[in-house]
């Protein structure tokens, strides 16, 4: 009889890429299982068209609910997706990722899993609660990827990870298509990608280092570049965003053919960076995004465990300081990678 096996993350964006090879494999070892994910509203984009996986269920997390949506309708449709799960009948259940998540262990015991696989310390009670654990202390310096395929071992799946799986959406693709040809530019050619917003503040690169590097890109190789960000104000206080610095590095590269590329939504930024070559960003969700597109990558790495969170199965060129802030990445530095990166693609 075929399984029914449930595969919860969470999480953020690329560690929901880094889910996607365990996927992968577990559809290799299982043909004939229904494989399902659990993820948030967010996130869902980055498995939605993944030919590995039979459902999407997705929830959404309270502060990601809509203007005038009340907390009660979000915790009532979680409520129903969970019932819907538990009347499927989950046989196994996957606790993605290298840490102790208690809230997808109670929701693993909600839908009424018969087995529950995932990391836990053994010195902790979450250990006794899971039914095939995995000491979490064995995967120091292990890349997520890799570790989170390892929970497929306990069900006799022991293949190596392959790359990541992303599958944009056609109609964005025709919506990037079109912008470009919009501004005269042939469906032949690849822009450069360039991302500038990054959460953590040690990842973040300055202005003025970004207009240069903008300019030196263009004085060499004049090819479009296509700028991402985070939408919305710095100054906004659920959302901030990086309007402004785009802004005014737009201003200063008014002579280059540096084109905005604002992303309202996930399925936007997926598509968009699945056509550059290559994607110049810091570490963080669209760099995961770039890797599983196959796109060559160019990252720079601030207060980040780069052994466990570089690009996975692409092409790519990183850039860490002992400092461990981004901003004392040189101009001279980024763009000497960069130079490398582009003279092997």
């Amino acid at each position: 009889m075929a399984k029914n096996i449930l595969i919860i993350r969470r999480d953020n964006i690329g560690d929901l890429v880094c889910t996607t090879p365990l996927i992968s494999n577990l559809r290799k070892a299982f043909s004939d299982a229904n494989i399902d994910v659990l993820v948030n509203s967010y996130n869902a984009p980055v498995v939605e068209h993944n030919p590995d996986i039979n459902t999407v269920y997705i929830y959404k997390k309270a502060k990601h609910r809509g203007q005038g949506e009340s907390i009660f309708k979000v915790y009532f449709e979680r409520a129903k997706t969970y019932l819907e799960m538990r009347r499927k009948g989950i046989d196994i259940v996957i606790l993605a990722g290298g840490s102790e998540n208690k809230r997808s262990l109670k929701v693993a015991k909600i839908v009424g899993a018969k087995q529950i696989i995932g990391y836990a310390s053994p010195d902790s009670d979450t250990y006794s609660e899971i039914s095939s654990p995995l000491d979490i202390h064995e995967t120091k310096g292990l890349h997520e990827v890799e570790l989170t395929n390892r929970l497929s071992a306990t069900l006799g799946v022991t293949y190596e990870p392959p790359a990541c799986t992303l599958v944009p959406s056609k109609e964005q693709l025709h919506n990037v298509n079109r912008f470009l040809q919009q501004h005269h530019i042939n469906d032949q050619v690849q822009p450069i990608g360039i991302h500038i917003s990054a959460r953590k503040p040690s990842n973040r690169w300055t202005e003025e280092n970004y207009v240069e590097l903008i300019h030196r890109i263009w004085d060499t190789y004049r090819q479009p570049i296509l700028l991402f960000w985070s939408p919305g104000s710095k100054d906004n206080a659920l959302h901030p965003g990086d309007d402004e610095l785009a802004e005014a590095i737009l201003k200063q590269c008014s002579n280059t053919q540096l084109l905005p590329f604002p992303t309202q939504n996930l399925e936007q930024l997926i598509a968009g960076v699945s056509i550059c070559k290559p994607f110049i960003c810091s570490d963080g969700g669209a760099m995961h995004i770039a890797a599983a597109t196959g796109c060559p990558i160019l990252c720079f790495f601030g207060d980040s465990d780069a052994a466990r969170w570089y690009p996975w199965g692409t092409h790519s060129k990183l850039i860490q300081k002992k400092s461990l802030s981004v901003a004392d990445i040189s101009i001279n530095t980024a763009y000497s990678e960069l130079q490398a990166l582009m003279s092997e693609l």
